[in-house]
């Protein structure tokens, strides 16, 4: 999973279970309750019942573009 730069304080790369729970964690180490208010579109990509990508956007026309779809 990646947190980019627009979207985060401290963008970075997170990869495999331990990843993810490292991006968790760091909420935790600075807030008691995790409330996500802003606005995201997510993509994910799963291959044989795991999710192997997690791509934060803006908006759904940034991730469309991203992704090599037409924006709505």
């Amino acid at each position: 999973m990646q947190t980019p730069v627009g979207m985060a304080a401290e963008p970075d790369t997170y990869r495999g279970p331990e990843g993810i729970r490292r991006w968790f964690e760091s909420f935790y180490e600075v807030m008691e309750e995790i409330r996500l208010e802003q606005k995201a579109v997510q993509a994910w990509l799963i291959r044989d019942g795991l999710a192997r990508r997690i791509e934060f956007f803006t908006d759904l026309d940034e991730a469309l573009a991203a992704l090599g779809g037409e924006g709505s």
